[in-house]
């Protein structure tokens, strides 16, 4: 039959043990709270990234409808004067032939012109681009502890 002194030996050892296991325990909760606390940033990080590009596709919306429109609006505007000029041309050439061929000769040496020094620059862009806000990169994961790695996704 154990002595008392082997039954508070036991005891001991039993409380030594559940001290480990509490220790183990609170440090596996810590561990899982930093995690935790990172994966509530990266969910506001991608929150954030997801606004940005909303933003990013609705100015792609909004000037691609204007680039449609003003297209539009000037294929009509291309047919009438196209076909205007084409009347004013012929019949300036029927009324004034010495003037037409004066004209051709006047639009030939203009493309040598052109040819040999390009008029200069260009006009500014219709469209610029503004920015959209982006979020600052995310920090790596943390690192809790021997044996506990939090991977990112894609990094394998």
């Amino acid at each position: 039959m154990p002595s008392a002194g082997d039954f508070y030996n036991q005891m001991q050892a039993s409380n030594a043990r559940l001290d480990a296991i509490r220790a183990e325990l609170t440090n596996g909760f810590s561990n899982l709270a930093t995690l935790h606390g990172y994966t509530n940033d990266a969910l506001l990080h991608n929150a954030k990234q997801n606004d940005t590009i909303i933003c990013l596709l609705t100015q792609i919306a909004e000037n691609t409808c204007c680039v449609c429109n003003e297209a539009h609006i000037q294929t009509g505007l291309q047919t009438s004067i196209k076909a205007d000029i084409s009347s004013l041309a012929a019949l300036y050439a029927l009324g004034n032939a010495q003037a037409a061929l004066a004209w051709q000769r006047e639009l030939a040496l203009k493309k040598q012109i052109e040819e040999c020094c390009p008029p200069d620059g260009e006009s500014e862009p219709a469209c610029t681009p503004k920015p959209c806000p982006a979020p600052r990169p995310l920090p790596d994961p943390p690192h809790v502890g021997p044996g506990v790695i939090l991977r990112q996704a894609g990094a394998d």
